[in-house]
């Protein structure tokens, strides 16, 4: 149930990203902060502080690639990898990333060796991040 919260959470910017090359803050904070709410109120516990604290280290570390990238990551796949390690938490965050970064990288490699892209050519970041957590969680569920 909560995989498909935060799948529904990542499908909109997604496609934002993927259609207009555009991140809208609002109302992802907005279904973010509803999704979190939910998440309590269900599981009947108070989240700990260090494990939301912890889960957002993913989201740091892309802030800190963002800071020496010029102009490869946005302000919106930075907010988004911290809004998801803070709902998932660190670990499936973590996996999450370093898939969308294959991901990334796989459509990359294939897009440069059929002259479609160049070196220089930007990926929306957030529909991997999106396929990426579709997998993890898929196979979480296997295992």
């Amino acid at each position: 149930m909560k995989d498909i919260g935060i799948l529904l959470l990542l499908l909109y910017p997604a496609a934002a990203d993927l259609k207009k090359r555009e991140f809208y803050f609002l109302p992802v904070l907005a279904g973010a902060a509803v999704l979190f709410l939910a998440f309590w109120k269900i599981s009947g516990r108070t989240p700990e502080a260090a494990a939301l604290l912890t889960g957002t280290l993913p989201g740091a570390a892309m802030f800190l690639l963002r800071l020496f990238s010029k102009k490869g990551i946005g302000s919106g796949d930075v907010l988004v990898l911290f809004l998801l390690g803070f709902l998932a938490g660190f670990e499936k965050t973590f996996i999450t990333m370093f898939c969308a970064f294959l991901l990334t990288a796989g459509a990359g490699c294939i897009l440069l060796l059929l002259h479609k892209a160049g070196r220089r050519t930007q990926l929306p970041f957030i529909p991997f991040l999106l396929a990426a957590f579709l997998i993890v969680s898929i196979l979480e569920r296997q295992v």
